[in-house]
């Protein structure tokens, strides 16, 4: 602030520099002759450059950059290739953080001819259908990952899957569709074996 008065005293006051404006440049402010004088600066000052390695870029909510493409399945670790069911029939095949994953829906299918040997296809009237065999879901499962939380990834078997699982282990295709923090999806299939849970034996005494 510049105090005004009547006599010649503030004729000699300093050049004050100020953004009168908002537009983020300097102004410039003189008294002369007992008269404010104001200069404005037209010039907008350009954004400033992100520093190098995206520092300085916004954050989305989620943890993403603005301007930057994450992978939705950054965030997923598998358990392994061999998993053993669990009581119900429960699954775990791994883990997902996010960020960069915020959600995955999991589907565990059979191909059209499993490891018991057994014919999976689909039929018609008693007969084999023709043209593609579809594969057998047996099972699926959804998490949803909160922001900077670890979920367990897990698959519930139906009924088709429980039954298939009492003849022997299953080879079996897990298929994960990822949603990442920004709203983008990807999907992974990978092969596991399903093992059923062990049953232990009571000892007669």
């Amino acid at each position: 602030m510049i105090p005004l008065a009547a006599n010649e005293s503030f004729s000699k006051a300093p050049v004050r520099v100020a953004d009168l404006d908002g537009n983020g440049t300097p102004d410039v402010v003189a008294i002369v002759g007992g008269q404010v004088q104001v200069l404005l600066n037209q010039k907008l000052r350009p954004p400033p450059a992100p520093a190098p390695g995206n520092a300085g870029v916004p954050v989305l909510p989620g943890g993403s950059k603005a301007g930057t493409a994450t992978n939705p399945l950054g965030g997923i670790k598998y358990g392994g290739k061999s998993v053993t069911a669990g009581h119900g029939g429960t699954l775990t095949f791994g883990t997902a953080t996010n960020p960069p994953t915020a959600s995955a829906a999991l589907t565990l299918t059979l191909p059209a001819k499993g490891a018991t040997g057994n014919s999976l296809t689909t039929t018609q009237s008693g007969k084999k259908a023709k043209g593609k065999k579809k594969p057998v879901v047996l099972g699926a499962g959804k998490v949803a990952i909160p922001a900077g939380k670890t979920r367990p990834l897990t698959v519930h078997l139906n009924a088709k899957g429980k039954a298939l699982l009492r003849k022997g282990p299953l080879h079996a295709t897990l298929t994960i569709v990822a949603t990442g923090t920004d709203g983008k999806k990807a999907t992974s299939s990978s092969g596991v074996v399903v093992k059923p849970a062990k049953v232990k034996k009571k000892s007669h005494k």
